[in-house]
């Protein structure tokens, strides 16, 4: 679990309660939906870069597919 700073959590339980038209009585809701919300951000960037990374490790993995399958059906 990612931990995040109290300003930031703030901040974005500040434009929540914005979005939402400032309604009374919201804070404790907008404050875990904030820590929602930045939770599920992290993880679709931690998500991105495993996927990036695992794109720059193999970049060439479906050339070299393509090339092994060729080389079973006539091989040399």
């Amino acid at each position: 679990m990612t931990k995040f700073s109290e300003k930031a959590i703030q901040e974005a339980a500040y434009f929540i309660w914005e979005n939402n038209g400032r309604p009374a009585n919201t804070g404790s809701r907008d404050w875990n939906n904030a820590i929602n919300h930045l939770s599920a951000s992290a993880a679709l960037n931690q998500a991105a870069q495993i996927a990036l990374a695992k794109k720059k490790q193999n970049p060439n993995l479906t050339m070299l597919k393509s090339y092994f399958n060729v080389c079973k059906k006539n091989p040399f």
